[in-house]
């Protein structure tokens, strides 16, 4: 067996080639996952990223796991930080951590199936994600407000 699979804490450099029947499955891009953090959290590019982890014969929970470790890492900074510092500060952490993180698993793997040709996985994938967090946070928001008004909301 490859040391992917061996160790799950692998990089990109030993997951380069396929585990199994050697066909190469299309990677999501860099720029996918952080569109989809940009517009959702990193909760939301954890599904895209742990696809690409079971893709190259990572284990896709480490992945997933630094992910979603980076969302509630950046909650806990949110929580104690004053509250003059814009929000969109932690988009850009996230941002950049999501971007390293790909970078870290999936670079070897990427460039080596863009010398063989093979294209990204579709934005379909993204865009959906994107719109799937967008709509649940909405919704929340709206049942939050329903339920204690914005009077309420005033006093939290």
């Amino acid at each position: 067996m490859s040391d992917a699979h061996d160790n799950p804490f692998a990089t990109s450099a030993a997951a380069a080639r396929p585990a199994s029947d050697g066909e190469m499955l299309p990677l999501y891009s860099e720029t996918v996952c952080m569109v989809t953090t940009f517009f959702g959290s990193s909760v939301l590019a954890t599904p895209l990223m742990m696809i690409n982890a079971h893709r190259t014969g990572q284990n896709p929970f480490v992945v997933g796991g630094l992910t979603v470790a980076v969302l509630v890492g950046a909650m806990l900074v949110g929580a104690v930080l004053p509250d003059g510092i814009p929000s969109v500060a932690y988009t850009i952490a996230q941002l950049m951590v999501v971007r390293q993180i790909h970078r870290t698993y999936f670079e070897t793997a990427v460039s080596l199936r863009q010398q063989e040709g093979i294209e990204f996985a579709p934005w379909l994938h993204a865009a959906l994600l994107s719109l799937i967090g967008f709509t649940v946070s909405m919704l929340f928001v709206g049942l939050l407000v329903w339920a204690v008004g914005l009077q309420g909301l005033a006093d939290l």
